[in-house]
């Protein structure tokens, strides 16, 4: 009796630590959800059913049915649904070509504006070149009208004045210097007025600058300044002066020490020296004071009538010795 308690208090054991301790020690999570379960009619009372992924709840609902006022309602608002559907599309369709009527008629208005632009422009142009064409005659005419109402200032005779040709060695002066005399005419319609000789004795030298370019810029100076009183006036067909020779006006004309030794450097010898006489009449008339006018002219000095430098060793060099010819190198012209 004793080794049968024994038997089964033994089997009871073993059956405690195969069911409860063995799993306990082998996953004491498993073992906690265990103790921790509650009996199935409890948890079904206290907590609601829920699906899971693995174990979805599936609910079906079942409507009721519609009564028949309802059904016609329905019906009604289908239809409204429908009629507005119609007319919306309609309003687009309009809408959408209106647009397209815009577009065509902007594209229609840019095409005529495009044009009247270049109608513009090309009015814009015209008037410009009428404007142009207007100016040029009116000036052509204003020219005309002061051709032909001026004064002209001719150039009758230029010669050498009363005065040698002197040539000064060391001290002062220096360089050279003689006299030119004038005899011009106004062949104009109107009186001269203002009128002033301008001229120059210059050297001709190898490297330039040449006499027409000293002539062109004394003279161009001259045109920058104002207008003087000038020494005479001459009234149309008068001459001045009168007289030419030992009575004559005559003007002084003198070059520099510093020309003289470069026009030397271009003779073969080195000891003689080119000369000309430049310079201009200076004048003006009533129609066109503010203007000046200006007949210039450019005369080689010769002396004994041949075209061949002059020695400055000579000295001095009388006047009656000395002629003036025109220039090979620029002549006499009219400046306007």
């Amino acid at each position: 009796m004793t080794e049968g308690r024994i038997a089964i208090g033994a089997l009871i054991l073993f059956a405690g630590w195969l069911l409860i301790g063995l799993p306990w020690l082998v996953n004491p999570a498993e073992r906690v959800q265990f103790w921790e379960l509650k009996p199935t009619s409890q948890a079904r009372s206290e907590t609601p059913p829920r699906g899971t992924a693995e174990s979805p709840f599936f609910v079906q609902v079942t409507p009721a049915p519609k009564s028949a006022d309802e059904q016609n309602q329905e019906a009604a608002d289908r239809e409204e649904k429908r009629s507005s559907d119609v007319w919306l599309v309609r309003w687009t369709g309009l809408l959408f070509a209106a647009t397209v009527g815009l577009i065509a008629a902007t594209c229609v208005l840019g095409w005529y504006a495009y044009r009247q632009s270049k109608d513009t422009q090309e009015s814009i142009a015209l008037s410009r070149d009428s404007a142009r064409a207007a100016n040029q005659s009116a000036m052509a005419a204003e020219k005309a009208i002061i051709a032909s109402n001026r004064a002209w200032i001719r150039i009758d005779a230029i010669g050498v004045g009363g005065q040698p040709l002197q040539f000064y060695g060391t001290g002062h002066p220096t360089g050279a210097s003689m006299s030119i005399s004038f005899k011009f005419t106004n062949i104009g319609n109107a009186p001269a007025l203002s009128i002033t000789p301008h001229a120059w004795l210059i050297a001709v030298k190898g490297g330039g600058p040449f006499p027409a370019d000293v002539l062109e810029s004394r003279c161009a100076e001259i045109r920058r300044q104002p207008i003087g009183p000038g020494f005479a006036t001459l009234f149309p067909n008068e001459k001045f002066p009168e007289v030419l020779g030992l009575a004559q006006w005559d003007l002084n004309v003198s070059v520099s020490a510093e020309d003289l030794a470069e026009g030397l450097e271009i003779s073969s010898s080195k000891n003689a020296v080119k000369l000309i006489v430049i310079g201009c009449i200076d004048y003006t008339f009533a129609s066109d004071s503010s203007t000046h006018r200006m007949t210039s002219f450019m005369f080689d000095v010769v002396r004994g009538g041949l075209p061949t430098p002059i020695d400055p060793s000579l000295g001095s060099i009388p006047s009656g010795d000395l002629q003036l010819f025109l220039s090979s190198m620029g002549g006499r012209s009219i400046v306007e």
